[in-house]
């Protein structure tokens, strides 16, 4: 264990090579119990779940403690020989990224330092975030140390607030926004009265219904350029694995929409027990199942919302971007950076646009393939028979 320059603060680099050591273990699972706004996609077994899966690619995790108590827990992986990450990629809005609520500060001071003390890592790529407050340690952090922090602007983030019931929720929406949802439950209950919201809770059920989302996900998705999330089958199997440990263990649920017996709609969502601050990282609904002038996806977050409310939950979060829908429901838009330290100035100033080169590099096959793809949909329309 190497020691970071302010007295009682140690950092530790743990080779990860399976089953992580006890004592890093529960190191985790405290930091994550203590954190309000806390995701089980944060906590050691998602993660322990994903090493399996990516074995060469997650071998390291940093540890930094002070005075002995855990500071703040980074699962890292290499992305080149100057630059290490904490892997947002398999969960884009919550980057595992964990560190204590209440000495957050200091942690961000440990973390420069110990990349200030770390001649083998030039970058470290940090996820993203949304809290000012946040941004704010991270400055005052990289400026102390005498590294450089780079915040660079992303897609906001939307959170919804629940209210206290029904009618303080509508209160807060715009007229219009509250009649078409008031109408899209109306109208689908009307025509539809069998409509009914069903809470998954046995893990079996689970992973059949989670089947179903990363395959309407995937239909909605798939065409996009790259693709989605989902065409990785390790991705769905970590997602899958760590959805139905959430939902045994009481740190997440899964809600369906039905119709006439038929699923329409999933929506996820990921809790820490007790906590008024909830996570909704995947939803999907079936486009072809209904007229479009139903909205079940909007039936169902009503439902999801009501639910949650009633839980004690008085905030969801719904992820990156601005769809439609998080309007409608009265989302509030928080900026977000995806932070980044480098050991240097020099090497904040040449390495990432070396490192961003060689990825377009990478991808352009990646590129030609959609827009290939693209033009020959359009210069040969597919006929139905």
């Amino acid at each position: 264990m190497a020691d970071i320059a302010a007295p009682g603060i140690h950092g530790q680099l743990v080779s990860w090579n399976g089953t992580l050591a006890p004592e890093v273990r529960n190191a985790w699972e405290e930091l994550l119990a203590h954190r309000p706004d806390g995701i089980p996609a944060q906590g050691p077994s998602w993660w322990e779940f994903a090493h399996l899966l990516w074995p060469t690619r997650l071998r390291h995790l940093l540890l930094l403690r002070y005075a002995g108590t855990p500071l703040a827990v980074l699962p890292l992986v290499r992305c080149s020989h100057w630059t290490w990450a904490v892997p947002d990629d398999l969960m884009p809005d919550f980057p595992p990224l964990l560190m204590d609520a209440e000495r957050e500060e200091l942690a961000w001071f440990a973390l420069a330092d110990w990349l200030r003390d770390t001649p083998t890592v030039g970058q470290l790529r940090l996820g993203r975030v949304n809290r000012p407050t946040t941004l704010t340690a991270f400055r005052l952090a990289a400026r102390m140390a005498g590294v450089v922090g780079r915040q660079t602007p992303m897609l906001p983030a939307m959170e919804i607030d629940l209210g206290e019931d029904d009618a303080a929720f509508f209160t807060t929406l715009p007229s219009r926004a509250g009649n078409n949802i008031r109408h899209a439950e109306t109208l689908l209950r009307r025509e539809y009265p069998s409509t009914r919201m069903e809470i998954v809770t046995d893990c079996t059920a689970a992973s059949e219904v989670l089947t179903t989302l990363i395959r309407l996900y995937q239909q909605r998705w798939h065409d996009q350029i790259g693709g989605c999330e989902f065409d990785d089958p390790g991705q769905a199997a970590w997602f899958t694995h760590g959805m139905c440990q959430a939902v045994t263990g009481g740190a997440g649920a899964i809600y369906t929409l039905l119709v006439d017996g038929q699923l329409v709609a999933v929506d996820t969502v990921l809790r820490q027990p007790g906590s008024d601050y909830a996570f909704a990282p995947f939803v999907a609904r079936d486009a072809h199942a209904l007229p479009s002038r139903y909205s079940p996806g909007k039936v169902l977050l009503l439902e999801v919302i009501r639910h949650l409310r009633a839980q004690g939950v008085r905030t969801l979060h719904v992820g990156t971007g601005q769809a439609r829908y998080k309007q409608e429901y009265g989302g509030v838009i928080y900026p977000q950076w995806e932070l980044s330290m480098a050991r240097t100035p020099a090497i904040d100033t040449w390495l990432p646009p070396f490192e961003r080169a060689v990825h377009l590099l990478y991808r352009l096959p990646v590129h030609l393939s959609y827009h290939a793809q693209q033009w020959a949909r359009q210069t040969w329309p597919r006929r139905d028979a």
